[in-house]
């Protein structure tokens, strides 16, 4: 959907029913078009209330071991986009090298980037990591140096969302990437069960690493998800389905999901 789409539905559906919930990745006020979409909101004479998250570049970043910021080495962040508008030059603050650069979905200008950066003299060999869904059990990561890392993203074939971390804080992801560690880490679990899931039975997956999916079936699910789940599941290949009781299952089979 295109931002305006967006913008229409949170005031149809804010005029429709009493509360709405506009599930946001990451914080909503670092680079999530917040005032766009509380324009919207505003103009409609809807009310609103904003809930912070966690954004990307610090999530990612602290899940393979790189802090935004060290004493002595990165005094401070900038998170940019690298999303522009169509026909939007792309022009970058003039940056300094003592500080954590956090580029949001920059893959695609990721050359013109590490360009401007070698006219500011950033070093060759400024270490970068470039992190598609991280914190999660399929989290795909390349590091490398300024001076090669556009060829090795092509080969590694990584898309977008991606965060792309910069500076010398990055060189600490060979310490301290705690995650990637973790016994099950890669594995991509279907749990299909006919009751929803505590919180706690999640977290016991993906602490180990698990990429998880709770799917579930049967006749006291909620079927608000049946599209969402259906769609998901179609484009999804997993390593591991584990059913958590026979009805389950049989429910499962019965749906026409199985692969």
């Amino acid at each position: 959907m295109t931002q305006s789409e967006i913008n229409s539905l949170l005031v149809a559906t804010g005029q429709k029913y009493q509360q709405v919930v506009r599930l946001k990745g990451g914080d909503p006020g670092i680079l999530g078009r917040l005032t766009e979409e509380l324009t919207a909101v505003t103009a409609a004479d809807l009310a609103f209330t904003i809930v912070p998250g966690i954004t990307a570049a610090s999530a990612a970043g602290a899940y393979n071991g790189i802090p935004l910021t060290e004493r002595g080495t990165a005094v401070g962040v900038t998170f940019m986009t690298g999303h522009f508008q169509k026909n939007q030059k792309q022009d970058f603050l003039t940056l300094t090298q003592a500080q954590t650069i956090a580029l949001y979905m920059g893959l695609e200008a990721l050359p013109d980037f590490i360009a401007t950066l070698k006219t500011q003299n950033f070093a060759e060999t400024t270490p970068i990591a470039v992190i598609r869904w991280g914190t999660l059990g399929r989290q795909e990561k390349v590091m490398g140096p300024l001076k090669t890392i556009v060829q090795q993203v092509a080969t590694a074939g990584i898309k977008n969302p991606a965060l792309i971390l910069i500076g010398k804080v990055v060189g600490n992801s060979e310490r301290f990437a705690w995650f990637t560690q973790q016994p099950r880490f890669g594995e991509r679990l279907l749990l299909v069960a006919t009751r929803p899931p505590k919180l706690t039975e999640i977290y016991d997956y993906t602490s180990q690493g698990i990429d998880l999916w709770w799917h579930q079936v049967g006749p006291e699910r909620d079927q608000r998800f049946d599209t969402i789940s259906e769609r998901y599941l179609s484009e999804q290949h997993f390593t591991t389905i584990q059913f958590l009781d026979a009805e389950a299952q049989a429910a499962y089979e019965a749906s026409g999901l199985v692969k």
